[in-house]
């Protein structure tokens, strides 16, 4: 099953962004982590697509940079149609509902990566290596 992925920076706080986002999406699941020099927060959510006819799933990362800005990875997943679990655009769709979501609501929202067809093979490298030095 692929999904699609953005990686995105908004120039604005973290607790206004994060609380925007979950009131917006977080109809699943949603926490904060908070450390003593920054903040991670993740939120889950589902949305149905007549196209599929079926839910697709939604996991949004947002990490507090700095006290003016948050970088936020969003990846949509799960809900394909038929025996190749064909998704129709449905994660896209979803992944673009959320940065339009950022751009009504007045953020600078400056999209870093987006990988469509994501899977494990088309992993970023920059987290690949994370991982690797673990």
């Amino acid at each position: 099953m692929a999904g699609h992925l953005a990686i995105v920076e908004v120039n604005a706080e973290f607790n206004k962004v994060f609380k925007d986002l979950i009131y917006e999406f977080g109809n699943t699941y949603y926490n904060v982590f908070d450390s003593s020099d920054k903040k991670i927060g993740i939120i889950l959510g589902e949305k149905w697509f007549l196209r599929t006819n079926s839910s697709t799933g939604i996991a949004i990362i947002i990490e507090e940079l700095s006290e003016v800005t948050t970088r936020i990875e969003i990846v949509s997943y799960a809900g394909g149609e038929g025996f190749l679990n064909i998704s129709w655009g449905a994660h896209k769709s979803y992944v673009r509902d959320v940065i339009y979501f950022l751009k009504r609501r007045g953020y600078s929202v400056s999209i870093l990566k987006e990988i469509d067809y994501l899977d494990k093979t088309r992993i970023p490298k920059e987290i690949i290596n994370k991982i690797a030095s673990l």
